[in-house]
């Protein structure tokens, strides 16, 4: 249990950065946004929408659309394919497709890079965090808690991504000591 707490402790430490950083949103936002538009300026999506020579927030307005699922589509679909490099600059990892629900038709997918999981990581370890600090009793008297999740790899891409919920992912990739093995 003291191993739990001390996680805990940690972690905080990087909820309260999160806090004092939201300050700057604003400036860590358009920095966040043009780390990625230089690392993603080689992609086919990069070259087509001129990545290559957005500097501002302006930049970027102009040079790529506000737009609806179908715009990205075919490249997506040659990422499903393997096609990194339609969406993404060299050496990114694809590790799967996030499915959505299908409401306004069928599923569409999310491709998910080593670089998008980590800081969809991050935003669930800053609330996981700031709930467990609220109610340390789930820590201190082990309370049994309810994690949802669903199969990751429900099926393959033609290029052999898995698809699936990333729920899926988030819990198979947690620390072993945070998993609850008890049924």
């Amino acid at each position: 249990m003291v191993h739990r707490f001390l996680y805990l402790g940690y972690r905080y430490c990087a909820f309260k950065k999160f806090l004092s950083e939201a300050r700057n949103s604003r400036s860590i936002q358009l920095e966040a946004l043009l780390k990625k538009i230089r690392r993603n300026a080689a992609s086919s999506f990069g070259q087509d929408h001129g990545f290559s020579e957005i500097r501002t927030l302006a930049d970027f307005r102009r040079r790529v659309p506000v737009t609806n699922y179908d715009y990205y589509g075919p490249y997506i679909d040659r990422v499903k394919r393997g096609e990194a490099e339609a969406m993404f600059g060299p050496g990114t990892k694809i590790l799967m497709f996030a499915l959505t629900s299908g409401t306004t038709g069928s599923s569409k997918f999310i491709p998910v890079t080593e670089e998008f999981f980590e800081e969809y990581r991050r935003g669930w370890n800053l609330w996981g965090v700031r709930m467990y600090w609220d109610h340390v009793d789930l820590v201190r008297k082990r309370k049994k808690t309810v994690k949802l999740g669903s199969d990751w790899q429900e099926f393959y891409s033609e290029g052999g991504i898995p698809c699936g919920s990333i729920s899926g992912l988030v819990a198979e990739t947690a620390p072993l000591f945070l998993r609850d093995v008890r049924e």
